[in-house]
């Protein structure tokens, strides 16, 4: 999904597969660095990333902060629709018993 987003902006589109890759993985690496609240490790990545590929700092920045609020969002709306599937099972006797 991420590497789609790439496409969504004519600042971006410019991108190569391997641009595409190195952007991901960088992403990635800046998620696993331990930081308060997760705030700036993961866009900080991206923006160096963005940087290290010839790109504008502001460029780099959206593009972290548009996947970073997408990713959020499908995340708190899988889990509503988890949590909502649980309470549908939970009050259905008949599905907790025959699975």
């Amino acid at each position: 999904m991420t590497y789609l987003i790439f496409f969504s902006s004519p600042q971006t589109s410019s991108v190569s597969p391997f641009g595409g890759l190195f952007i991901l993985i960088l992403g990635d690496f800046g998620m696993l660095v331990p930081a308060f609240g997760n705030i700036g490790s993961y866009h900080s990545a991206i923006i160096w990333a963005f940087l290290s590929l010839g790109f504008a700092k502001n460029i780099g920045l959206c593009f972290g902060t548009l996947v970073h609020i997408i990713h959020s969002g499908l995340s708190i709306a899988g889990g509503f629709l988890a949590l909502s599937f649980l309470l549908f099972i939970k009050t259905r006797p008949y599905f907790a018993k025959n699975g």
